[in-house]
């Protein structure tokens, strides 16, 4: 073994170690947050802090983050059909694994689509809630390491379901 994979076991081990810990804390959640330039809102789980100047909600303990995009002037159903298996799987390296039809806290049809990927020897997964109207569409990611799925999952799925606008 070398060097750099020791430092990646002890960084692997701390991060779960982390994440275990922060179990009760995202069984909690703020309220409603606002997106600031845009008009959406959502339940962001506690432990989760802005990051200054972006619309991305970061929590350091497990290295998960939550990111909101709004696509004016494109119908939701649209967006939604663009999200294939077939179309995300053509991005080098990433692997579907679900997509499910959902509805969110403001009423509107949505779909939340997971996918798995790799950045430098460390897996991930992303959770995506594609959600809109007839002239709006918003995209909102979750990306979380692997091994954190049994805790970070639910508590993703209900935050980002948790959207109004």
């Amino acid at each position: 073994m070398n060097i750099i994979s020791v430092f990646r076991n002890k960084v692997v081990l701390l991060l779960f170690f982390v994440a275990t810990l922060a179990v009760n804390v995202f069984s909690q959640d703020k309220g409603y947050q606002a997106f600031e330039g845009t008009r959406i809102s959502m339940k962001v789980p506690e432990g989760f802090e802005k990051v200054q100047g972006q619309e991305v909600f970061f929590h350091q303990g497990s290295g998960t983050t939550i990111q909101v995009k709004e696509v004016p002037n494109i119908a939701s159903v649209y967006t939604m059909q663009a999200f294939t298996k077939e179309a995300l799987e053509e991005n080098e390296g990433v692997v579907f694994i679900s997509s499910e039809d959902i509805q969110v806290a403001s009423g509107l049809d949505g779909k939340l689509i997971t996918v798995g990927f790799n950045v430098e020897g460390m897996d991930y997964e992303r959770m995506m809630l594609i959600t809109g109207d007839y002239n709006y569409s918003v995209i909102i990611n979750a990306n979380y390491p692997k091994m954190t799925k049994k805790l970070m999952f639910d508590v993703l799925k209900k935050s980002l379901i948790s959207i109004k606008f």
